[in-house]
């Protein structure tokens, strides 16, 4: 790769480099099959929009985000200009494959059209706002004063553990809140 002048868009040139050798977006990400894909992963509950205690379901809005490494969108900064993060869409490259086990309807989560920050490094990193329908038994048996308990349990649908492995990210850091 050569150095481009500061007067070119690097980030554009930079992103259709990447793009046009990205490959099956279907494919994991990784030069050696046999390693699996770490995916970090954090939800945090914002606000309960639906709570149906005849049907047993809540609906919940939420944000989700997932960290992992994409070995197909990694670059030295110095042969861009310096740019060492673009951003794609989702439906350009490999995403994790992540699934509500307790879902209620056939698109158990909405995504909205957000983007991926890609670092230089390979790091993607995906917040993105979602509304889940789920299953929750609810017992009102001491109503007013009851207190209901909804487990949600996400993880991979298609790929086993061998292959991309989820783990939580548990400890929130400043970039974890959101700005309203």
């Amino acid at each position: 790769m050569t150095c481009l002048g500061r007067n070119n868009n690097s980030q554009s040139v930079l992103l259709k480099q990447l793009l046009d050798n990205y490959g099956p977006i279907t494919v994991r990400p990784v030069r050696d099959v046999s390693r699996s894909t770490n995916v970090t992963f954090r939800f945090l509950p914002v606000e309960l929009i639906k709570f149906d205690e005849e049907n047993q379901q809540v609906k919940l809005s939420a944000y989700i985000r997932m960290i992992w490494t994409d070995e197909n969108m990694i670059w030295d900064p110095l042969d861009f200009d310096g740019v060492d993060y673009v951003t794609v869409k989702k439906n350009d490259v490999w995403l994790p494959d992540i699934c509500l086990y307790q879902n209620v309807v056939k698109d158990f989560i909405s995504y909205a059209d957000t983007y991926i920050v890609v670092s230089s490094n390979g790091t993607m990193d995906w917040y993105v706002p979602v509304i889940i329908a789920t299953s929750c038994p609810i017992d009102i048996t001491y109503f007013p004063y009851d207190v209901q308990h909804c487990n949600l349990t996400f993880g991979p649908w298609t790929l086993n553990t061998d292959r991309v492995r989820h783990s939580l990210l548990t400890r929130p850091r400043d970039s974890d809140y959101f700005a309203s």
